[in-house]
């Protein structure tokens, strides 16, 4: 949200890109955590319909995205665009501040502890399955 903001303030072309990057990140941490919610919350058949549904909406958003945004941008410039990504952030975290209920039954308590954390980023960062994963993913998008 707030690097949406950044981004339609930028007034050069190297803080338009730093705040591109912060979005990315944005988005890779919603997209990890929408599964991790989904994980959570469903199981079985109602699981897969759900992870099913958020493929759809991942992909059919992709590939309108651009559409809109070529509009947008047209219509009222190129900042506009960040500006309603801002604006649409904005009412999400609202909306999830106020009415979205914790997920996940079985919270550590010492998840911030940084010994922790390390424990953690090493064994993902050295599982196979992930390394694989993210590497499709890369693959995939950066074509």
């Amino acid at each position: 949200m707030i690097a949406s903001l950044f981004a339609a303030l930028s007034v050069n072309i190297v803080l338009l890109l730093i705040a591109r990057a912060l979005q990315g990140l944005g988005v890779g941490v919603a997209s990890g955590l929408s599964r991790a919610i989904s994980r959570d919350s469903f199981s079985g058949k109602a699981l897969t319909k759900m992870s099913s549904y958020q493929g759809m909406a991942w992909t059919f958003s992709t590939l309108i995205s651009p559409a809109i945004g070529g509009y947008i941008q047209v219509l009222f410039g190129w900042r506009a665009n960040f500006f309603l990504i801002f604006i649409i952030s904005l009412f999400v975290f609202i909306v999830v501040l106020f009415k979205y209920k914790k997920t996940n039954a079985y919270l550590i308590k010492d998840r911030f502890n940084v010994k922790y954390m390390f424990v953690v980023y090493k064994f993902v960062l050295t599982s196979k399955i992930f390394i694989g994963a993210v590497s499709c993913i890369i693959m995939t998008l950066s074509i």
